[in-house]
């Protein structure tokens, strides 16, 4: 009985697949309280912190990937599963920390900085993640089981998103005992992606003090690659060669900050209108992240079938319509529309529902395009270096996206769903421009 699907891949890819499935089980239980924003409902309601310090737990999980490209530097020539497993182990211990947290003023700043620290580790293994898929994935069958490992890691991330504020709406004081019992769940993931192997790997490091600049970054010390002046001058080398995966970035970025920007907004405002946390979660998380559970079955065999740039069409045009969603519910539940309060409530409810849902089908298609999108433009040894920029420039857009968003939405209201739909639209044009260019031609 094939219970995981291994028997219609690829024979050299199974064993691999095989391991990682199992370590995504545990890993995925972890990941579900340091991605996304559960955090900052937890900032909110546990530790009741102010709009600024729910601004800056927002932008953390997805703004730690600001060292993307320290990361992938630090990669290269290195061995990438010991270098993995390392950072699960930074993310799980960070995140046992947070039992030893007091529930005050400051123990809520102490939180966002543990958590901080938790999403620098995952980074890391973000980073590593597409590389890794690289060498142990054929290009035939990558988006296949790439989906499949991104939804089950998912639905068990969705598993803690269920449980955990259920049990802070019993007893805000579970969070000790909860972010503990995740990260010893953490430290089973570790224990299982040892079983895994990167093919070719000994070859390549082998050769990696032998490469050249132009066909791969040599092996850098740590403080050369976390030195921002080393950082960003290997960037700019890519950028300035590459005219094609600069116009991508600048679209992922206008993309990036109108859907980043309107979640802090979100959460201060179901702070605001609903007491509870697993109502607070359900909207902002779960129901997204059921979304895009449901939507990578059909995303993986359509990455695998039409170009990049066109894919990115079609997801941020599902960015636009969540954000539409979003803005009349935000008119309802402010009494700005009129809307009696008998209805505003439940009305609003719906809304911030149907907007997780089209933010959740958008959010399928982006862990694609995040772990894979980049090879579409990279070669040779510089993949790492080419999702290092990529994801650096991800972590700028999302520490940009929730202080601009937050400051919006004091001077402008529920306008500032308004401004994100515009961002996102304008970022489908880009992408439309570029698939139109390249199926003409006139880009590679």
């Amino acid at each position: 009985m094939d219970l995981l699907g291994v028997r219609n891949l690829p024979y050299l890819a199974r064993r691999n697949y095989y391991y990682e499935f199992l370590h995504l089980i545990p890993w995925g239980l972890l990941t579900g309280v340091v991605e996304g924003n559960l955090s900052a409902i937890v900032v909110a309601k546990t530790f009741r912190g102010g709009d600024l310090l729910v601004a800056t737990a927002s932008a953390t999980p997805v703004g730690a990937l600001f060292l993307s490209m320290a990361f992938g530097m630090i990669s290269v020539g290195r061995p990438k599963l010991r270098l993995s497993m390392l950072y699960c182990a930074g993310t799980a211990i960070c995140v046992m920390s947070v039992a030893l947290v007091p529930r005050t003023e400051w123990g809520g700043i102490l939180f966002v900085i543990q958590m901080a620290l938790a999403q620098v580790f995952l980074c890391g293994v973000v980073t590593l993640r597409g590389a890794l898929w690289k060498r142990n994935y054929p290009v035939r069958a990558r988006g296949l089981i790439t989906a499949r490992l991104q939804a089950l890691r998912m639905l068990a991330g969705v598993v803690t998103l269920l449980l955990l504020p259920a049990l802070f709406d019993l007893d805000p004081n579970w969070y000790r005992a909860t972010y503990a019992a995740t990260g010893l769940a953490g430290v089973v993931a570790v224990i299982l992606l040892r079983k895994m192997r990167v093919r070719h790997e000994k070859s390549e490091l082998a050769g990696a003090g032998r490469t050249t600049e132009d066909e791969a970054l040599e092996r850098m010390g740590l403080w050369e690659a976390l030195w921002p002046i080393s950082v960003l001058a290997r960037a700019w080398r890519i950028l300035r060669g590459d005219a094609a995966f600069t116009r991508y970035l600048v679209a992922q970025m206008l993309l990036g900050i109108g859907v980043h920007m309107v979640v802090p907004v979100m959460v201060i405002t179901l702070d605001e209108t609903f007491a509870y946390y697993w109502i607070s979660a359900v909207l902002v998380e779960v129901i997204p992240q059921v979304a895009t559970f449901g939507s990578l079955r059909r995303w993986g065999p359509f990455f695998d079938r039409v170009p990049l740039p066109r894919f990115r069409v079609y997801t941020s045009l599902a960015a636009a319509v969540g954000m539409i969603f979003g803005m009349v519910a935000t008119i309802a539940v402010t009494g700005e529309g009129g809307v009696r309060e008998a209805i505003a409530f439940p009305l609003a409810a719906l809304l911030f529902a149907l907007r997780g849902v089209a933010h959740g089908v958008q959010r399928g298609g982006a862990s694609l395009a995040w772990n894979l999108g980049h090879l579409h433009f990279s070669s040779g040894g510089d993949a790492e270096l080419y999702l290092g920029v990529h994801m650096s420039l991800t972590g700028i857009r999302a520490i940009v996206g929730p202080f601009l968003g937050v400051g919006l939405a004091q001077a402008m209201g529920w306008g500032v769903w308004g401004v994100g739909c515009g961002l996102c639209l304008l970022s489908a044009r880009e992408f439309h421009q570029m698939a139109r260019q390249e199926s003409d031609g006139q880009m590679r």
